[in-house]
């Protein structure tokens, strides 16, 4: 019976009880050594009855073994694999390293960590404990963080103790702040465990402990009996934390001399299998036997195969009560015991921690152990293993290539930060311009994607520099990036004044080197040279040719790197308007990355989808996929990918009036990545211009667009199609009555638009021609007419809504019904609530009477219209859930939901009310 937790007992009740029911709960316990974590871990156990349980236990010294801990938590329901999809089942073997090792993405691992516990709770519902979380490994901890994120409808309890209150698992689920035991319950502890203790040394002993049970124990054992009575004074004051370990250490000097090695080998050892502790024990002349005295005295657990700790303060009083001496001998035992095929990386870290000084041998098998953990996607081991090696490595340049594998290891493990140290000290030792070169691209993928652009730029100029006479390959590659950097920040005070002049030279320095590469590289610097020609108004014919072969070139599945080259590439597609040309590779794309559960291009990918999507008239597609490609930046780190994300989901909240998620989306912006102000004061003037022009409020959308209007052609830029500021400007102007500057602003608009590619820029020049003229018609029809043509629905509906506004104030009523009714029906198929009004109360104002159409899909969670569009679109809930990265029971549960809200029974009647909702209004 527990002493003093009832209230502590009744949260882990809940969320057992939650999970009985089918709705998945988490707890983290967290709370100093000895407070009770573990204690409360039993209690849960216990309380568990007809549920699974499945445990792991972080272990300090396990803490650089990739996938440790996962391996013990999944290990009683591994049978399920066989039904996971074919690569979740091949990443989860080769993490275990039950099969192939096969490079798997750390998200395929993830998802099929999820899975594995959505299909066994299937079966009976899951009781997840991890115990010691702050020490399990990060490839572990990751897979189960990402696991905790997406349970919601599945039958699974998980409860984790920790003493890190910032432990990012702990952080992400509720969590429960362990204190002391109060007075009373200390008293009734201290009473069962010794007689005669007096009141107030009972008191003295909860108040120096703060009530921590475990101190409180240790502390009965360290008082004599006179002490504990009262009759002699307790001389020394009181600390919690030193009596336990100095209780440990007390403990543990008592024993026999004959049990400090072996007791020193488990505390050393990763694994604590007892064959591998016998043979090191051999090694240093001692036996296993002689642990006997340390396991009746309840210091050590051995099961007959592995021997562990009863507590983890024990192992740290053993090891760091040592001799340094003492435990490198141990290590290089241990080292010698363990079969390199077997456990390379458990041998190497026994040899680092028993190496003094530098060694080449010890620094090539860490590094080999570095490679390994890579292929397993432990990247945060691998990271580690790699700057050993570097710290063994016996000269500069050997040192700094290994540096350069740990820096790129740690950006990929989500320690940006740590990899640019590693990286810069790298480069203050290599010599050689190659490794140089290598180096500073590194360096500068990690700035770009998650610091500054603008300092990425400068390095990757650099970078070229070193090689581009000799491997015009990689030159290539370097100033590809540094040309994508340009769109993403000015310089390195954050102006874009005359940016794209650099970036064009930047460009065609990279298609000279790419023409001299030739293959991908080439393939690559054209699609990049092409944007920079069509977004700076250059030859639009030759960029179309350059266009076509590139797109066809890239192959994606070579490189992340390319990946993102294709998506750069194709999304130049929507200048021309050629919508399919944009759409097919970035869906095959999506699609393969959904399929690998590879989800590293996804974010970037689908912020395209979904421009794409909102200029096309799908908005909820648009939402979904920006929404989805939000979800996934964050949790990857792609902070640049995360502005272009909420951008694209805040432009058509913006559309729709979705005031409140609008500001939202916008107001996280600038604290993504503050070196990316430039293009995030972009984006917040644009957006937030059309949210005030849809809102009416005319005199807030010219103080965004106003400036954002004049600032976009000092950058160089030539492109009124990517912001496409300047008509609602110009509307803003009409409205206000400001006509005099509403026709300066077309006449620039204009020249702008005649030099642009597609058709979109002159359609809305004439549709604010026809919102300045007289003779008003021909260019109102012209617009629209254009606006048709090139499959734009928003913008066609609002050129026939000024039409009408037009007529109506020509006094021909009859005209302007026809028009405003397009328009109307347009706008609430689009879900364009602002715009729907502006519609309705025109047609009021012509004396007809409109009612408004029923709330549709607008209803939904953004979650939810994810969801409802995969399975309107005909996948299965398992096949939704992987696409999605979710388990099929929340799939399951979203679908009841969106059954109830949008009163539909079937998933035939789901399809047929969103692809009503998604036709726009034809035109006759």
């Amino acid at each position: 019976m527990l002493l003093g937790r009832r209230e502590e007992q009744a949260r882990l009740d809940a969320v057992l009880d939650h999970a009985r029911s089918g709705v998945s709960a988490s707890l983290a316990l967290k709370g100093e050594p000895g407070i009770g974590k573990s204690a409360l871990l039993r209690h849960a156990v216990d309380r568990a009855d007809g549920m699974t349980i499945l445990t792991a236990t972080g272990i300090e010294a396990e803490a650089e073994l990739p996938f440790s801990g996962l391996s013990d938590l999944l290990h009683p329901i591994l049978e399920y694999r066989r039904l996971l999809p074919e690569p979740q089942a091949a990443a989860l073997a080769a993490a275990l390293a039950i099969g192939p090792p096969s490079s798997p993405d750390p998200f395929a691992i993830a998802a099929a960590t999820l899975n594995l516990l959505s299909l066994a709770s299937e079966r009976a519902p899951l009781l997840v404990i991890v115990d010691d979380l702050q020490w399990l490994d990060a490839a572990s901890r990751d897979a189960l963080m990402f696991a905790a994120r997406r349970l919601h409808a599945d039958a699974v309890a998980l409860v984790v103790a920790v003493r890190d209150t910032s432990d990012p698992l702990a952080v992400s689920i509720p969590t429960l702040e362990l204190g002391g035991l109060d007075a009373q319950a200390a008293r009734q502890l201290i009473g069962q465990n010794s007689k005669h203790v007096a009141d107030p040394v009972a008191d003295r002993i909860h108040k120096a402990t703060g009530g921590n049970p475990m101190a409180i124990l240790e502390i009965l054992e360290l008082l004599s009996p006179q002490q504990l009575s009262g009759a002699e004074p307790i001389d020394e004051p009181l600390t919690a934390s030193r009596q336990i370990q100095q209780a440990f250490s007390e403990r543990i000097a008592q024993l026999p001399n004959s049990v400090q090695t072996p007791m020193l080998l488990i505390a050393a050892s990763q694994s604590g299998r007892i064959d591998e502790l016998h043979r090191a024990s051999a090694q240093l002349g001692s036996s296993l036997a002689d642990l006997a005295p340390a396991e009746d005295r309840g210091l050590i657990v051995n099961d007959g195969l592995n021997v562990r700790f009863s507590h983890p303060l024990i192992r740290s009083a053993v090891y760091h009560g040592a001799p340094a001496g003492a435990r490198r001998a141990a290590h290089a035992a241990l080292a010698n015991a363990i079969d390199e095929k077997t456990a390379l990386l458990e041998k190497a870290w026994h040899l680092a921690s028993a190496a003094q000084g530098s060694d080449e041998s010890v620094a090539a098998i860490l590094e080999r152990a570095g490679f390994e953990a890579r292929r397993r996607s432990g990247y945060a081991a691998a990271m580690r293993a790699f700057e050993r090696a570097a710290r063994l490595s016996p000269d500069d340049e050997s040192r700094a290539r290994r540096l350069l594998e740990a820096g790129g290891e740690a950006y990929v493990a989500g320690q940006a930060a740590h990899g640019i140290e590693l990286l810069d000290e790298a480069l203050r030792l290599a010599k050689t311009p190659a490794l140089r070169a290598d180096i500073l691209h590194a360096r500068a993928r990690i700035e770009m994607w998650t610091r500054s652009p603008a300092a990425a730029r400068a390095l990757l100029i650099q970078a070229a520099d070193l090689v581009e006479a000799d491997d015009p390959e990689k030159a290539t590659l370097m100033l590809v990036d540094a040309t994508t950097t340009a769109t993403q920040e000015g310089d390195q005070d954050g102006r874009l004044e005359g940016i794209f002049e650099l970036t064009v030279e930047l460009s065609e320095r990279a298609y000279r080197a790419g023409l001299r590469a030739g293959g991908q590289a080439q393939a690559a610097a054209e699609g990049s040279y092409a944007k920079i020609l069509v977004a700076t108004g250059r030859d639009n014919k030759l960029t179309h040719d350059l266009l076509m072969p590139a797109v066809e070139a890239i192959d994606e599945r070579q490189s992340l790197w390319l990946a993102v080259q294709l998506i750069n590439t194709a999304a130049i597609f929507l200048y021309f308007e050629d919508w399919e040309r944009m759409r097919r590779p970035l869906e095959r794309l999506i699609r393969a990355a959904r399929e690998a559960n590879a989800p590293g291009a996804l974010p970037y990918a689908l912020g395209h989808l979904s421009e794409l999507e909102f200029r096309t008239g799908q908005w909820n597609e648009a939402l979904a996929e920006a929404s989805e490609g939000a979800a996934l930046a964050s949790e990857l780190g792609h902070k640049l990918s995360l502005v272009y994300s909420l951008a694209c989901l805040s432009w058509v909240e913006a559309a729709r009036g979705l005031e409140t998620e609008c500001r939202e989306h916008l107001r996280q912006l600038p604290s993504v990545n503050p070196h990316a102000r430039s293009i995030v004061g972009l984006y917040s003037a644009r957006i937030g211009g059309l949210l005030d022009l849809g809102a009416g409020r005319n005199e807030e959308a010219i103080k965004k667009l106003g400036p954002l209007f004049e600032a976009i052609p000092k950058t160089g830029l030539n492109a009124p199609g990517l912001l496409q500021e300047g008509p609602d400007l110009i509307e803003a102007y009409v409205h206000t009555g400001r006509l005099e500057e509403a026709r300066a602003a077309l006449d620039i608009f204009q020249r702008q638009a005649n030099a642009f590619v597609g058709t979109w820029a002159v359609a809305a020049a004439c549709r604010c021609r026809g919102l300045l003229d007289d003779d008003f018609e021909a260019a109102f029809r012209r617009s629209i007419e254009m606006h048709e043509r090139a499959g734009m629905p928003f913008e066609r509906a609002r050129s026939e809504l000024c039409y009408g506004e037009r007529l109506r104030r020509a006094r021909q009523r009859a005209e302007a019904r026809v028009q405003l009714h397009r328009a109307l029906d347009t706008f609430e198929n689009l879900g364009a609530g602002p715009w729907a009004e502006r519609a309705r109360n025109e047609l009021r104002a012509s004396g007809e009477t409109v009612q408004r159409k029923p709330a549709g899909t607008s209803e939904l969670t953004l979650q939810e219209l994810q969801v409802a569009l995969r399975v309107a679109q005909g996948a299965t809930n398992r096949e939704a859930a992987a696409a999605l990265f979710l388990s099929p029971k929340t799939v399951e549960a979203h679908l009841s939901r969106i059954y109830s809200k949008l009163g539909v029974r079937s998933r035939t009647e789901l399809a047929h009310r969103l692809a009503a909702e998604r036709a726009p209004a034809p035109v006759s």
